[in-house]
C-alpha cells in the first residue's frame, strides 16, 4: 500500500504545545489522551415567515459564528508538574501525524492541526484514591480555542507551463472563500527584452494552475509589480507598475477588461524616475486603499482604485529606494523596507512615517510581511540571504537563523496565512530559488521541495496549504510555480 493510502492511527499522532505562543521553541508532550478535536463551523438558521395557507414557509438562511474548538487532554500523573499543568494563560497546541519517525521530533509530520490561543477551561484530577483497585492518576484539560483551526498537509511545488519567455517579477492573487482551492483570480506580471516595450500580464482565474497573457498591452517598460481589486458591480480592476530605472520610466497603467484596453496614470504628472523597484511595490487593501513604495524615498496613495495617485512621503526620511511594502486589515499600521537595514512603520495610514530601528548590519531590505491580525509583528528579509523580525514594531529585531540557505543570497518574499504557517522564497548565490515553509510562528524554517529554477521573484499565499510564487526565465520561459498538496 502506498504511503497515500496509508491510513493514520493513535501511534502515528504526536503532540505538542508552545507554551508563549508562535515563534518559541515548540515542547512534545507525551503519555497523553486526547478526545476528539470539534471545531464548529457555524450553523445555518432558516429565515421563515406564514405563507397564505398559514404554514411556514421557508424565504432566506443567514449564517451564526462559529463557536469556540473544544478538546480534552488526559496526561498521566507524575511525581514533577507537567508542562499542560504549569500553563497558566493562553498557548498553542499542535496535533502532529506521520508515518514513520519519532514522535518528539517537531519536523517528522506529513498532517498537522494547530489550535491558536488555547486557553484551560476545566481541569480534572482522575484516580487519585480507590478502595481496593489500582488505577493509574490522571489529569484532565478540559480546553477551548478561538477559530479558525489549522489543518495542515504535506505540500509540494509545482511549475506551471506558460509561453512567457521573459521573467516574472510579481504575482498577486484575491482571496475566495467559497471555491475549491482559497485563491481564484489572480494576476502577474513580466519583464520586456526591449527598452519601453510592451511588458506582459498574465491572468488566472483557477486559483493559478492555468494562466493566459491578457490581449491588450500596458505598453510600460519593465512591469514590476501588481495587484488586482474589485470594484463596483462585478468588474475587476488590473493595476501594474513599471520598473523605476535611474531617472526614467515609473508609469502606472490599470485595466477595468482583463487587460484588453489599458489607462495610463502618474505618480507625478509630467515627472519620470518614480515607480516600484522590487515585486510587492504594490499593496491593495481595496479599491479605497492602496499604496505604492517607490524610488527616491516616495510613498503614494491611492483611494480611487489606481486613476490617481497623491504623496504620502516625499523622502523626508532620507531611505533612497523603497522596496516592498504592507497594511494591517484595518489600513492604519504600515511598513515599507528600503536599503541599509531600514524600515518606515505608520500608525497612521500613512498620513505620517517615521523610521523603525536600524536593523543591525544595515542589509538591504527586500521583502516585509506582517502576521494577519497583529500590528507589531512583521518579518523582513535581506538582499544579505537574512531574515528578521520584530515583535514591538521595529524598536527591536531578532534574527532567525538555522534554516538552510541562512545568510546566502537573497530573500525576496514573505507572507504568512495565519499566526503560525508562513512562506519565504530566497535565492541563493546561483541564484537558485527555494520556497521555505514554518508551522511555528517562524521559529523553524523548512525547505519545500520545488521544480528547478533560476531565481524566484515574488510570491502570493492562499492558506496553509496554497501557495502561487513565480521567478526568472528558466529554459526559455518565465517561472510560475504553485505549492500544493
Amino acid at each position: 500500500m502506498t504511503s497515500e493510502m496509508q491510513a493514520y492511527t493513535t501511534k502515528d499522532g504526536g503532540l505538542w504545545v508552545f507554551p508563549e505562543g508562535p515563534n518559541r521553541a515548540p515542547a512534545y508532550i507525551g503519555c497523553t489522551d486526547a478526545d476528539d478535536v470539534s471545531a464548529p463551523q457555524g450553523d445555518i438558521e432558516l429565515i421563515r415567515c406564514f405563507g397564505p395557507d398559514g404554514k411556514y414557509q421557508v424565504v432566506g438562511t443567514k449564517s451564526t459564528p462559529p463557536d469556540p474548538i473544544t478538546t480534552t487532554l488526559t496526561s498521566l500523573t507524575f511525581r514533577t508538574r507537567s508542562l499542560l499543568e504549569r500553563i497558566r494563560c493562553e498557548y498553542g497546541l499542535m496535533f502532529l501525524q506521520r508515518d514513520g519517525g519519532r514522535a518528539d521530533l517537531f519536523c517528522n509530520h506529513q498532517r498537522y492541526l494547530i489550535l491558536a490561543d488555547v486557553r484551560n477551561t476545566e481541569k480534572t484530577y482522575g484516580g487519585l484514591v480507590k478502595r481496593e483497585e489500582d488505577a493509574e492518576s490522571t489529569r484532565g484539560f478540559s480546553l477551548s480555542a478561538q477559530p479558525p483551526l489549522i489543518d495542515g498537509a504535506e505540500i509540494t511545488g509545482k511549475r506551471i507551463a506558460t509561453t512567457e519567455t521573459m521573467s516574472f517579477t510579481d504575482v498577486f492573487m484575491l482571496k475566495e472563500d467559497c471555491t475549491l482551492l482559497p485563491v481564484k483570480y489572480g494576476v502577474a506580471v513580466a519583464l520586456d527584452s526591449g527598452l519601453y516595450g510592451a511588458g506582459d500580464v498574465w491572468l488566472t482565474a483557477d486559483g493559478g494552475q492555468t494562466w493566459t497573457v491578457t490581449t491588450g498591452t500596458p505598453n510600460l517598460h519593465d512591469l514590476q509589480a501588481c495587484a488586482m481589486v474589485d470594484l463596483c458591480h462585478g468588474v475587476r480592476r488590473i493595476i501594474v507598475a513599471d520598473k523605476a530605472v535611474g531617472a526614467s520610466v515609473g508609469g502606472i497603467a490599470y485595466s477595468d477588461d482583463d487587460g484588453a484596453t489599458w489607462i495610463h496614470v502618474s505618480l507625478i504628472a509630467g515627472q519620470v524616475g518614480y515607480g516600484v523597484t522590487h515585486g510587492g511595490g504594490i499593496f491593495a487593501l481595496d479599491a479605497n486603499h492602496i499604496w505604492l513604495a517607490s524610488a527616491k524615498g516616495y510613498i503614494f496613495f491611492s483611494s480611487d482604485g489606481g486613476e490617481t495617485w497623491s504623496v504620502q512621503d516625499a523622502d523626508t526620511l532620507g531611505v533612497g529606494d523603497y522596496t516592498q511594502i504592507e497594511f494591517t486589515a484595518d489600513g492604519l499600521h504600515g511598513y515599507a523596507g528600503a536599503g541599509a537595514g531600514l524600515v518606515a512603520k505608520t500608525v497612521d495610514g500613512g498620513t505620517n512615517w517615521d523610521l523603525a530601528t536600524v536593523i543591525a548590519g544595515t542589509p538591504d531590505v527586500l521583502a516585509v510581511a506582517l502576521i494577519p491580525g497583529h500590528e507589531d509583528i512583521l518579518w523582513v528579509g535581506t538582499a544579505s540571504g537574512t531574515l528578521f523580525f520584530t515583535e514591538d514594531a521595529g524598536v527591536t529585531w531578532t534574527q532567525r537563523t538555522g534554516w538552510v540557505g541562512s545568510g546566502i543570497g537573497d530573500v525576496h518574499d514573505i507572507g504568512f496565512a495565519n499566526d503560525y504557517v508562513g512562506f519565504m522564497i530566497a535565492d541563493d548565490a546561483t541564484p537558485e530559488g527555494s520556497v521555505y515553509q514554518t508551522i511555528d510562528g517562524g521559529y523553524s524554517w523548512d525547505k519545500l521541495t520545488t521544480e528547478a529554477n533560476s531565481g524566484l521573484t515574488a510570491l502570493a499565499v492562499g492558506d496553509e496549504n496554497y501557495l502561487v510564487y513565480v521567478g526568472l526565465t528558466n529554459a526559455g520561459t518565465g517561472f510560475i510555480g504553485v505549492v500544493e498538496e
